[in-house]
């Protein structure tokens, strides 16, 4: 009985990874996201490694992000192109679903 237990947490962690389902986007647009205040859509620009570049939406408008899918650390991309630092998302908040959205997307 012992030998199954670790198999069978395994197969249902793999069940329980985040994932972007299809009903959750449209027309390139996923939902990220929500806190109190709104919801966070994500759409993915560009991959590259553990970096992902997305444009991000909510009810203050667009913008652009980079998420860094290593340690769930994100960094807002500005109008001029110049970056902000690094910052980190909680577990179980609205910015670490968000995070986890952009990393999945394909």
């Amino acid at each position: 009985m012992r030998t199954l237990f670790v198999p069978s947490i395994l197969a249902a962690s793999i069940l329980f990874v985040p994932t972007v389902l299809a009903d959750d986007c449209k027309d390139g647009w996923c939902k990220g996201g929500c806190d109190e205040k709104r919801c966070m859509r994500v759409k993915l620009i560009s991959k590259n490694n553990e970096i992902v570049s997305v444009d991000l939406s909510n009810n203050r408008g667009v913008g652009k992000a980079e998420y860094n899918c290593k340690d769930y650390t994100y960094r807002f991309i500005r109008d001029n192109q110049t970056k902000s630092d690094w910052m980190p998302t909680k577990k179980g908040s609205a910015s670490r679903t968000t995070a986890e959205v952009a990393c999945n997307l394909k």
